[in-house]
């Protein structure tokens, strides 16, 4: 999440709160207003949205660091980004919203990158659906904040919500792990008669596979083990055959 920036929220840019909510700056007190001839250290004052869109406070004030003098969850974290920025070949390879997916458990993603969860689909029941903002599906957003691990939200069928960044965009799928160097287990140089895994492949033109082998000829499997392609055990070829894979990705 981009940081909080006090130029962007005077010039009516949202941000985002600790309790998730979303803050808005309308003006500032100026100093040539008060009687001590200085501005106030909450001189910002704007207004508080809910999760659904609608008014929370009415009157809120923050100070140059985003700081409230409201309860704490009401501090600035971070600015609401503008989703026509949005990276769009990260958008198609992203698999698309499943909502029968989504009902049966799996995360989908928002346009401000967060994890949601679809809980519940209120459309086959009219009179709950006019207290949901008449969006039918409900569910929790989680939070980037560590105070607030969740936060409700509700979004009409194709996934649009009150707010644009969060807009259902697609499936949320974990990011990769990625696979340190230093972490991998090191080749090792067998004895004759000691057997050991490399890294091969079947025929010429087919995908790389974990084989082993017996150390039998020096002349011969030498040329594979002073290559580093000589592993103790099946499972430390193949950590070593998932981190090349990595870097082709």
């Amino acid at each position: 999440m981009k940081e909080f920036n006090l130029e962007e929220a005077i010039n009516g840019k949202a941000f985002y709160l600790k309790n998730g909510y979303r803050g808005v700056i309308k003006y500032c007190v100026d100093d040539i207003l008060t009687s001590e001839d200085r501005t106030p250290r909450f001189a910002y004052i704007g207004y508080v949205l809910d999760n659904r869109g609608f008014l929370n406070l009415s009157k809120a004030a923050w100070d140059e660091n985003g700081i409230t003098n409201e309860p704490r969850s009401y501090d600035a974290v971070g600015m609401v980004e503008d989703m026509l920025e949005q990276n769009t070949e990260e958008k198609m390879k992203m698999k698309p919203f499943d909502l029968k997916a989504a009902l049966n458990g799996e995360p989908v993603k928002l346009a401000c990158g967060r994890k949601a969860y679809i809980l519940y689909d209120l459309s086959r029941y009219p009179e709950l659906l006019k207290h949901a903002n008449r969006r039918p599906l409900n569910g929790l957003v989680m939070s980037d904040c560590k105070e607030n691990n969740c936060y409700p939200a509700n979004w009409l069928s194709d996934g649009k919500n009150s707010f644009d960044q969060d807009n259902i965009i697609g499936m949320y799928e974990e990011p990769k792990k990625q696979i340190s160097i230093e972490d991998l287990p090191k080749p090792f140089k067998p004895k004759l008669g000691e057997y050991y895994y490399r890294i091969t492949s079947r025929s010429f033109y087919d995908t790389l596979d974990i084989r082993e082998k017996e150390y039998t000829d020096p002349e011969y499997d030498d040329k594979t083990v002073n290559q580093g392609n000589a592993f103790r055990t099946r499972e430390d070829a193949q950590k070593w055959l998932d981190f090349m894979k990595s870097k082709l990705e």
